[in-house]
């Protein structure tokens, strides 16, 4: 199962921001911490989606990722998003490690350049422990 986003996202600190492969539980973050951090390489090729934003802002995650309510592959160009609008969506697939965090937000969410993304880490073990899996 893959519902995470690439190693190089930057995920928003108090002390700027810093790649998602680089943090460590505990880690502040804006608005909560690091509680669990899931990192997973597949060998199955992922579907990852970008989304583009009129302000510049944008944001990749695979595409059944949550980003602010809603699985990343559901928004089109000119959808709202984050007090913006997207100007551009681009879908690639390929092979890379992917990571989820779980924060101690109200939520377990985080954010990447103020654009809500959602943990999906309770939802992967649902899913696994429905199909008898590990994770």
């Amino acid at each position: 199962f893959v519902m995470c986003l690439p190693g190089t996202t930057l995920i928003e600190t108090p002390d700027g921001e810093r790649p998602i492969s680089e943090l460590d539980a505990g880690d502040s973050l804006r608005g909560g911490s690091v509680v669990v951090i899931k990192n997973a390489y597949t060998p199955e090729e992922t579907v990852f989606v970008k989304l583009v934003l009129a302000d510049g802002r944008w944001v990749e995650t695979c595409d059944v990722h949550s980003i602010a309510g809603r699985p990343a592959m559901t928004y089109a160009q000119g959808d709202a998003l984050s007090e913006s609008h997207i100007v551009e969506k681009q879908v690639t697939i390929r092979r890379e490690r992917t990571y989820d965090l779980l924060t101690s937000s109200s939520d377990g969410g985080y954010t990447v350049k103020g654009i809500p993304v959602a943990t999906m880490i309770p939802t992967l073990h649902r899913l696994a422990a429905l199909l008898g899996k590990v994770v």
